[in-house]
């Protein structure tokens, strides 16, 4: 037996007396015989002499054997089918799945089915959390079911049935979810944040749902469109799901209507990047009665000369008297928009935007790097044009002239004009270096505020790099369209449990890449009846448990007391969060 010092997050001394043992693969551990306390309150018992009482106590318990050994438990062998490590870290999920309350959305559906014969509820939460722990194939996740703490009794068969039925239910569940986020956390709309993204499926034919479209990874697979609205805080709020052969730029439009109607949140202000920006998509968010923030293309002639004018700029300059950035805006009267009119024709519109200019020597470093990475490309290009798709060149044949392809990508020679590097194209680009134009309804906002708002994005595209590295969207290893639908659900539901864990619960002290690792670290082993030792605590498990009123650093505890460790911090948010 030894003393063993466990220091808190708050930088504090915990005490416990511990006893070495192997475990049944031979290999060295420990559990605890007894808990002493923080040792700045045995200091505080003991005059001063907290640590020496803990010598003390430990040579109590090592003279007395029965005391030491009266807390040892027998060893338990394992079955050989049973898994020795069980994830206990998803279980901090649970308190914000069950306070939105998707147990009820999940029992309304299983009474309006009576013949099923699985728990909805725990299908869900078993795919949800296995996006956390396993974010690979359904088949691989279920043949590892028996790695969590739950017992997850259900079929693989159950499980691709109860995702049909989730995937057909999706518009219904994801409005439930949505309005109860809305309803019982921070959830804040004034500014609201919009991206999309694709996912391919490695096969040759198309059918109704996967279509070969316009995809931003330049694949000929038939891919589906995923787009995700979040709000101020980035917590995703709503998402659409639809064909890969439809626009992106037209399905905002309908994201925008349809959530101005159905949770009726007040003024929005829609923040999206260059892609978006559209006529329809403007007109759209002004009808609604909501404004827009959006990046510009600085490609028309009027543009260019507001941006090169070298007037009414703002100069920052670094200690040597270098040009570091600078910005100007102006209000921009009758802007002329193209849109859809009620007749199906073409209508302009003609309203007044606000448009603001930034510089940065950074900025056009970067566009100088990449341009010529690019001119690079279009040189191999004019060497061996007939090397090259029109995929390969990409957007290199911007500074190629004389590029022509066929309809389907191939290179057409043409004797008459062969491909030359276009001087004067990139003698245009590199004038325009470093600038970046945002542009927006809200023509009495401050610059400073706008342009906050857009840098702000960036995190919508973090979000989309967390749904494809750690929750893995795709690729998707399923076929059925309502499989499909239903693995975008789940993806949804999962992000945003662990947004509200991050903006909510957190506070924003741990990043949501990180708290989805550490959940999926933090493991126990049952080493004997009701009794588990505990691994891998961390920073995110010390902190939900401290809310918790709990120790996730107890290294053996029971069932019920795992079960337990995380139920608290429900309380913590509720009380305390919303009191202040």
């Amino acid at each position: 037996m030894f003393i063993k010092q466990i220091k808190t997050p708050k930088g504090r001394t915990y005490l416990q007396i511990v006893e070495g043992f192997r475990n049944e693969d031979g290999k060295p551990s420990h559990k605890t015989i007894e808990k002493l306390g923080y040792l700045d309150e045995l200091d505080k018992n003991h005059d001063g002499n907290g640590f020496d009482w803990a010598k003390q106590r430990l040579a109590e318990l090592s003279e007395n054997n029965s005391t030491a050994t009266s807390t040892n438990v027998p060893l338990r062998i394992m079955n050989k089918n049973e898994s020795k490590l069980k994830n206990i870290g998803v279980l901090a999920l649970n308190p914000v799945y069950y306070n939105l309350e998707i147990d009820k959305v999940c029992s309304a559906i299983q009474t309006l089915n009576p013949k099923i014969d699985y728990s909805i509820d725990k299908v869900l939460r078993f795919l949800i959390h296995s996006r956390i722990t396993d974010a690979d194939s359904k088949r691989s996740a279920y043949l590892k079911k028996s790695e969590y703490i739950e017992n997850f009794d259900f079929s693989e068969d159950q499980m691709y049935r109860c995702m049909e039925l989730l995937g057909n239910s999706r518009e219904q569940i994801k409005d439930f979810v949505t309005r109860n986020a809305m309803n019982k956390y921070n959830i804040d709309t004034s500014v609201a944040h919009y991206d999309g993204c694709n996912f391919y499926f490695e096969i040759d034919k198309e059918d109704e749902f996967r279509k070969k479209g316009a995809s931003k990874e330049g694949r000929k697979e038939p891919i589906v469109n995923y787009g995700v609205l979040s709000d101020k805080n980035l917590i995703p709020i709503d998402i659409v799901i639809y064909p890969g052969n439809e626009q992106e730029y037209n399905y905002f439009a309908k994201v925008i209507t349809q959530f101005k109607d159905k949770y009726k949140p007040g003024k929005i202000i829609y923040v999206a990047d260059r892609g978006l920006n559209s006529g329809e998509n403007i007109f759209t968010a002004l009808k609604t009665g909501n404004g827009y923030i959006y990046g510009q293309p600085i490609k028309s002639e009027k543009h260019k000369n507001f941006v090169l004018a070298d007037t009414n700029y703002n100069n920052v300059y670094d200690e040597y008297g270098v040009l570091v950035s600078k910005r100007k805006a102006s209000v921009e009267e009758d802007v002329e928009f193209t849109i859809t009119g009620p007749n199906g024709k073409k209508e302009k519109l003609k309203m007044p935007q606000l448009q603001i200019v930034t510089w940065s020597k950074k900025y056009a470093k970067k566009q100088k790097l990449e341009r010529e990475k690019l001119i690079s490309k279009a040189k191999n290009f004019i060497k061996t044009p007939k090397s090259f798709t029109k995929t390969k060149i990409g957007d290199a044949a911007t500074f190629v002239k004389f590029a022509n392809f066929d309809k389907d990508g191939n290179y057409l020679e043409d004797v008459n004009s062969l491909p030359q590097l276009d001087e004067e194209a990139i003698a245009k680009q590199e004038k325009l270096d470093g600038y970046f134009m945002v542009v927006s309804s809200e023509i009495k906002m401050e610059p400073q505020d706008i342009l906050k708002a857009y840098s702000e994005q960036k995190g919508q595209e973090r979000n989309f790099r967390v749904d494809k590295t750690f929750l893995k969207i795709r690729p998707v290893y399923l076929s059925r369209e309502s499989r499909i639908k239903a693995h975008v659900l789940v993806c949804y539901i999962t992000h945003l449990l662990i947004k509200l864990l991050e903006v909510n619960v957190l506070n924003n002290k741990i990043p949501q890449e990180r708290i989805i690792e550490d959940l999926k670290e933090y493991q126990c082993a049952l080493i004997a009846n009701n009794t588990y030792f505990l691994f891998k605590y961390n920073e995110t498990t010390d902190l939900l448990a401290s809310l918790s009123k709990t120790n996730a650093r107890i290294e053996t505890q029971s069932l019920s007391m795992i079960k337990n460790l995380f139920k608290g911090y429900w309380l913590y948010y509720f009380i305390i969060l919303h009191r202040n």
